[in-house]
């Protein structure tokens, strides 16, 4: 596979595009206007957790596990989100503290 830097760079934005707006798309399915990602804060390290149980999904696929509900670029795309979350998570604490 011969990919060039800026096709690089493409799929890196391209990445940062669709984690966003998944993200947006995800927070108002999932929790409306009554649960913010704050609610999660009081469950302890919850989106590192979330990090590691999508990191065994994405394992599963890579292994060749039956996938019915989502694609390697999928879990890829939520793994970037849980990673934004739990930055967010640890500096709200680290702030706190």
């Amino acid at each position: 596979m011969d990919l060039d830097h800026l096709d690089f760079i493409k799929y890196i934005e391209e990445a940062n595009n669709k984690s966003e707006k998944i993200r947006k798309k995800k927070m108002e399915t999932y929790n409306g206007d009554s649960i913010s990602y704050l609610s999660y804060i009081s469950l302890d390290n919850f989106y590192i957790y979330q990090m590691w149980n999508k990191m065994l999904r994405i394992i599963a696929i890579i292994k060749g596990s039956k996938n019915n509900y989502e694609s390697l670029e999928d879990s890829l795309i939520d793994l970037i989100n849980y990673t934004k979350l739990a930055y967010a998570e640890q500096k709200v604490k680290n702030d706190k503290s």
